[in-house]
């Protein structure tokens, strides 16, 4: 982090390439930014835009990067450098030196030999089956990645540029690789590069299908349980979203405030003030029906408690003792867990889709109206 305390000019780092003593910053919080770019790879980011939060693309250059830090970051700088200019160089497991591989009829040679100390490794994996076929290997660990699919591996995604397995545990959508001679941006829906680095992030998720951040439904585990959760809640969410609509038709028809609604219709469309005035009588209109469904969706809530209670207390212990004694694997005890029953217990409110596309015509219905005989005064 740069502190940004105010500095003499002449002790302050400004990039060589740069010149601008506005875009400097002081020598220990350049040098600490610095270390921390190159401890995470970032060896292409030691800019002036990055460190002084300024429109300038200045790069700091190997000298200074040799003078404002350590031999050991230096180094890390110069192999990190390296890698990112040619991603089929590899490092020598024994000694450290950077090796090329050999090109065979245009094609990477698995088996390479270090210059420096005739050290022999793999392309793929390093020193991990010294003395052993590289194709052996490849095989033994594809059977591996597939036992351990059902298992550790469930729940991971691979990176799709270095393979390597992640698993999202919270937040959005949007995952950067922990390798650091990758560093990739991928989307978890998907499982694609996101083009653009970080920079391509928004424009990722606006122009496909995939959602920035996962809704209710995939933070769920899925599997077995899920597909019968929903299967047997289907009717019940139905029953809400038509109960939702007969309670939004019945506070249109029902409510005392409809009539001032009706006579002050046409006299709305003046100004935005009015505009509003009108949007906020329609919000009261629905207020009775909100309060009634949200107690209904209370009475709901009750009786999955009580029922998970039942199935806690008795199915589980029940189930337990059933597959202790047959010698199977149980179905539904090790594979229920809190997602599930966040989904049961939000199941009045994640059903009603259909009726947020209806609040939004029913509120949005005098905004075309008046842009239509009054397109001016309403914005």
């Amino acid at each position: 982090m740069i502190c940004l305390s105010n500095l003499p000019l002449h002790e302050r780092i400004v990039f060589r390439d740069c010149r601008d003593p506005k875009h400097g910053c002081c020598r220990d919080c350049t040098r600490h930014w610095i270390k921390e770019r190159v401890e995470s790879g970032q060896v292409f980011s030691i800019t002036c835009a990055r460190r002084a939060m300024c429109d300038c693309n200045a790069r700091a250059n190997d000298d200074e990067v040799l003078r404002l830090t350590d031999a050991a970051t230096y180094a890390k700088y110069q192999r990190f450098k390296e890698i990112r200019q040619d991603d089929t160089i590899r490092e020598c497991p024994q000694c450290g030196q950077m090796c090329k591989p050999t090109m065979v009829q245009g094609e990477i040679r698995a088996e390479m030999i270090c210059p420096a100390c005739r050290c022999n490794f793999c392309y793929y994996h390093s020193n991990a089956h010294a003395g052993r076929p590289c194709d052996e290997y490849s095989r033994e660990i594809s059977k591996q990645l597939k036992e351990m699919e059902n298992g550790a591996l469930a729940d991971t995604k691979p990176c799709p540029r270095c393979g390597l397995h992640t698993a999202r545990t919270g937040g959005c959508n949007h995952m950067t690789c922990i390798e650091n001679s990758c560093r990739c941006h991928w989307c978890w829906v998907c499982g694609q590069e996101i083009i653009g680095g970080s920079d391509g992030v928004m424009d990722h998720y606006s122009a496909t299908g995939c959602n920035h951040f996962p809704d209710i439904t995939e933070t769920t585990t899925p599997g077995f349980v899920f597909t019968c959760l929903k299967v047997m809640t289907f009717p019940f969410r139905m029953i809400f979203v038509m109960l939702a609509f007969l309670i939004m038709l019945a506070c249109l028809l029902i409510s005392p405030l409809t009539l001032l609604t009706v006579c002050c219709s046409t006299c709305f469309c003046c100004n935005k003030l009015r505009f509003r005035s009108h949007t906020v009588i329609k919000a009261i209109l629905l207020i009775p029906g909100f309060l009634l469904y949200v107690g209904i969706a209370l009475m709901w809530m009750l009786m999955v408690c009580f029922c998970m209670g039942i199935f806690f207390f008795t199915i589980m212990p029940a189930e337990q003792c059933l597959t202790t004694w047959c010698g199977c694997d149980q179905v539904l005890a090790p594979n229920f867990d809190r997602t599930h029953a966040l989904w049961l217990l939000t199941v009045p409110f994640n059903s009603l889709d259909p009726v947020r596309h209806a609040l939004i015509c029913y509120f949005a219905r005098r905004a075309k109206c008046c842009a239509q005989r009054n397109p001016l005064k309403i914005n």
